[in-house]
């Protein structure tokens, strides 16, 4: 008879529990977003959370790590408004604004009053316009569709779920408390790693819509997310597990193809903007410090794709020559040593009055013991950049080089 009225009790527990999340996951779906025609009033809780927001954008923004490129944010306000069809006051109360942090990493997030944060390392990462779209599409969408008030109210209610088990596994004794209590672990793990998901699949396809009805060409939006699987390297310390894993990256890849796929014929033929020339006249100098960043960390395959890149579509660019030459000279395969000083020498046919070709070449010169001509560039080095931090050291080099060549001079000497 006891255990008849325990196994009832059980029942009647689980099923309240299953119940009660019910509720919860009911309710998820409820959160309307805020946009053009959308009628919106945030509640006190959700105003907490934008009051709490807003202050950690604001140590952001003074705390030392932002970006010192006015034009540059400036342009990627831009492409922002542009995605939001230039009529941010369909969005109030939300603030859309961008701010570019100076950092390597390849990363952005945006909280939930609207201000996204954008690194530098994913701007270099990125190639034209309609890519960063797709970049800022995706975020500004976390915050229209309000995922952050989301997974706090989903969060209160699934507490609320684990008290009412705990309570009932008091009542009910032990064998209760295992059944409801497991129950409430995998209930709990399921509902948040689904919803990550799920918030993170909705952003990608409203932010695939916006870019596409903004007149970019969708393709890109793959792309995007293509360059970020292409620079995953979990040894970095640039590593971004959560553009790289959250949720997996080749699985955004193929959801992106297919979903731009599924556009309304109307907006796909009106979307075809990619804005590469416009991109880079803002970011190549961050491209070229994404080159500098794989060389370094001997990433040489992904360093020579990008250097291609500026070869292409920057072909004036003297710094990305001289970066080839650094390329081929750490990389140190057969054939690298002439491809290096071809790289070095094309960069001074672009500009012979950059200092760097001539340091580059006239040290490449000196360990083939071209001592005359090596010491030669160096001496243009330190004209052209006499404060330099190595001068010093590069003055030593050049005396020690000029003493062997004037005694090779003399000893040949009738």
């Amino acid at each position: 008879m006891e255990n008849a009225k325990l196994t009832r009790r059980v029942l009647i527990g689980i099923v309240a529990v299953a119940a009660l999340f019910s509720a919860v996951s009911a309710g998820c779906a409820t959160v309307a977003p805020i946009g053009p025609g959308l009628p919106y009033e945030p509640n006190d809780r959700e105003m907490r959370l934008w009051s709490a927001a807003g202050e950690a954008s604001a140590k952001w923004r003074t705390g030392g790590a932002m970006h010192r490129d006015d034009g540059l944010r400036e342009y990627v306000q831009t492409v922002l408004e542009r995605v939001l069809e230039h009529d941010s006051r369909a969005y109030v109360p939300l603030d859309p604004r961008v701010f570019i942090v100076d950092n390597p990493k390849v990363n952005a997030f945006a909280y939930p009053h609207g201000h996204i944060f954008v690194h530098t390392g994913m701007l270099a990462r990125l190639r034209n316009e309609a890519q960063l779209a797709m970049l800022l599409g995706h975020e500004i969408t976390h915050a229209t569709h309000r995922h952050a008030y989301q997974e706090r109210e989903d969060a209160t209610a699934r507490t609320d779920v684990l008290a009412f088990a705990s309570i009932l596994s008091a009542l009910g004794g032990g064998e209760i408390a295992t059944a409801v209590g497991n129950l409430g672990q995998i209930v709990t793990v399921a509902a948040i790693s689904g919803y990550s998901r799920q918030k993170e699949a909705e952003a990608d396809r409203v932010g695939l819509l916006l870019v596409a009805r903004a007149g970019y060409a969708p393709a890109e939006g793959a792309k995007m997310f293509q360059r970020m699987l292409d620079a995953t390297d979990t040894k970095s310390r640039h590593f971004s597990p959560f553009y790289a894993t959250h949720p997996k990256m080749k699985d955004r890849v193929k959801t992106c193809k297919r979903l731009a796929g599924e556009l309304p014929p109307d907006v796909v033929t009106a979307s075809l903007e990619i804005g590469r020339d416009r991109y880079l006249a803002h970011t190549a100098y961050l491209i070229d410090g994404e080159a500098r960043r794989h060389i370094a960390q001997g990433r040489y395959d992904l360093a020579l794709e990008t250097l291609d890149f500026l070869r292409e579509n920057v072909p004036g660019s003297a710094n990305a020559a001289v970066l080839r030459g650094e390329l081929y000279e750490a990389r140190s395969a057969r054939g690298d040593r002439l491809r290096a000083e071809e790289a070095y020498r094309d960069a001074l046919k672009i500009d012979t009055s950059y200092a760097p070709a001539h340091k580059g070449l006239g040290f490449l010169l000196l360990r083939e013991k071209e001592n005359s001509e090596a010491v030669r560039h160096l001496r243009r080095y330190l004209e052209l950049a006499p404060d330099a931090t190595d001068a010093d050291l590069v003055r030593q080099y050049i005396d020690r080089s000029a003493g062997k060549t004037a005694g090779k001079n003399g000893a040949s000497s009738p």
